[in-house]
């Protein structure tokens, strides 16, 4: 569906009201202010981020994560991120390069490197939940998986990732990290928890030529083990998924992030800009988890 043409359905129609009564705007200015916004997408299409970035652009400044922090000034910032590293990213290329933005993109380089699979993605048509996997002891999830057939190091066909393009991906986009095969970290013991962070960094420089120094926590799930793993395996930084803004004296090791569905109408991407939304979905998964999970 395209971000400029929804279907109007009840939803939209409150997200329009919501959008078109002011209550976007005030909180914007309320909350947003001088501070910056990193806005987490995984696979939108050309015509949404076409649309997003539009209106983006007349309401915020859009930096490169890398560069957010000397832009920090009186006005607000946004800056893009996407995560997972999927194939689908690549016709994004176009759009961001019309509107001179560079997102950063969270790779899973365990499964760019062998061109494997997202776990989650193998559930498609299964009885199985990813969200109940994600509350699970990473060994339980991974036996599960491994009982349904599926194996984090076999490769996918048709491929799901992003491999071989990801040099060429560095004309027009910064890439980061994010674990190898996007476990739920706080799952994981510590030597899993260690790898995946650790070997995130360095895995892809024989693809790359470099390590990657940004971060974020599959799920934005992460603990202080989470954050002192990330420091000492040299990264500059982590997004969560904890919402809200950063400023100047924001941890580079939990920065917020505000989620943005990837097939967002423009009404409901101004509604996502205020963060309530975002903030709503993190509680509930919060709760989900402790009723759950607990």
């Amino acid at each position: 569906m395209s971000a400029s043409a929804p279907r109007l359905t009840p939803s939209e129609l409150l997200y329009r009201a919501f959008r078109l009564s002011g209550f976007c705007y005030l909180l914007r200015k309320a909350l947003w202010r001088n501070r910056a916004a990193i806005l987490y997408y995984h696979d939108p299409k050309p015509d949404v981020m076409e649309a997003h970035l539009q209106y983006l652009s007349k309401v915020s400044k859009i930096v490169a994560l890398p560069d957010l922090w000397r832009s920090i000034s009186t006005m607000p910032l946004a800056a893009i991120t996407i995560d997972d590293g999927m194939i689908g990213n690549l016709a994004l290329k176009a759009v961001f390069l019309k509107h001179g933005v560079r997102p950063m993109l969270y790779l899973c380089t365990g499964i760019a490197r062998a061109g494997a699979g997202y776990w989650w993605l193998s559930l498609r048509d299964r009885q199985v939940k990813a969200e109940d996997l994600k509350l699970l002891d990473n060994r339980d999830r991974k036996k599960i998986l491994s009982d349904l057939g599926f194996d984090q190091s076999h490769p996918a066909i048709p491929r799901q990732a992003m491999a071989e393009e990801l040099r060429s991906v560095l004309d027009w986009a910064d890439l980061g990290a994010h674990t190898r095969f996007h476990p739920i970290l706080v799952k994981c013991d510590d030597a899993e928890c260690w790898e995946e962070i650790s070997l995130s960094r360095r895995e892809l420089i024989p693809l790359l030529g470099a390590e990657l120094d940004q971060f974020a926590y599959p799920n934005g799930d992460y603990s202080e083990r989470e954050v002192a793993f990330v420091k000492q395996a040299g990264f500059a930084s982590a997004r969560t998924c904890d919402p809200g803004w950063n400023d100047a004296g924001s941890d580079r090791f939990r920065l917020k992030g505000i989620y943005i569905d990837d097939d967002a109408s423009i009404d409901k991407f101004a509604v996502q800009l205020t963060g309530v939304p975002a903030l709503a979905r993190r509680l509930i998964a919060r709760l989900r988890g402790a009723l759950l999970g607990g």
